[in-house]
C-alpha cells in the first residue's frame, strides 16, 4: 500500500524507536504519523485514541502499550503503580473496539518487551521485585494475546523475539534501550506494520 499513513500510537518505547522504524517504512512509501510525545499507559492511550486517530487519519495503526507506560517501568517494578489484570483487560477491549473502527483490519499490536531482571533489580534495589514484575509482564502479555486474538487483531510477540538479546539491547538500568536495542525494536515495529498490510 504505497503512500499509506501509519499511526504510531504508544508510549515512550515507541517514541524511542520511531525515527528508525519510520526510515524502514519510508523505503516502501509508508509515512509514519502520530503524537510527538508519549501517550502514557494503556488506559491513557484508550482515553485519547479516537481523538488522535481522527486527527491523523491513518490507513494503518501500530499500537504499543503497557498497563504502566514504558517511562514508568521502575515505579511499576517497585510496586508504586498499581497494576491490575482486570483493568488492563478492560483497556485492551476498549482499544480493540476503537482502533479498528477507524483502520479496519490494518491494525497491529505488540506485546510488552522483557526487562533485564538483574539490572533492573539492582536499579530498584530489589531483584525479587524485578523478578515478580517480569512475571506480571508475562501475565499481561498472555492477556494481550488472548484479547487481541478474540478481536482478530494482529499481535507481534516482540517479547519472544527480543528476549535472547537483552544483554546487548538493554541498558544498565535494565529497561531503557541501547543503540542496538533501538535498532532491533525499530525493526520489530516495522515488521508488525508489514504484517498488518
Amino acid at each position: 500500500m504505497p503512500d499509506a499513513r501509519v499511526l504510531f500510537l504508544g508510549d515512550e518505547l515507541l517514541l524511542l524507536c520511531r525515527e528508525q522504524a519510520a526510515a524502514i517504512l519510508r523505503n516502501d512509501g509508508l509515512t509514519v504519523v502520530g503524537p510527538d510525545a508519549s501517550l502514557g499507559a494503556a488506559a491513557d492511550i484508550a482515553e485519547c485514541a479516537a481523538r488522535v486517530i481522527d486527527l491523523h487519519q491513518p490507513d494503518i495503526a501500530l499500537l504499543v502499550c503497557s498497563p504502566y507506560g514504558f517511562e514508568n517501568t521502575p515505579g511499576a517494578a517497585r510496586g508504586d503503580i498499581p497494576l491490575s489484570l482486570p483493568d488492563f483487560e478492560r483497556t485492551l477491549i476498549s482499544l480493540s473496539q476503537t482502533v479498528p473502527r477507524f483502520c479496519g483490519s490494518q491494525v497491529a499490536c505488540t506485546t510488552i518487551p522483557p526487562i533485564h531482571i538483574d539490572r533492573l533489580g539492582a536499579h530498584i534495589d530489589s531483584r525479587d521485585a524485578a523478578a515478580g514484575f517480569q512475571r506480571q509482564i508475562d501475565q499481561f502479555n498472555q492477556l494481550a494475546l488472548d484479547i487481541f486474538g478474540e478481536f482478530n487483531i494482529l499481535v507481534r510477540p516482540i517479547h519472544e523475539n527480543v528476549a535472547r538479546h537483552i544483554d546487548d539491547d538493554l541498558a544498565t538500568d535494565g529497561f531503557h534501550l541501547t543503540p542496538s536495542g533501538i535498532a532491533r525494536y525499530a525493526s520489530e515495529f516495522a515488521a508488525a506494520v508489514y504484517e498488518a498490510l
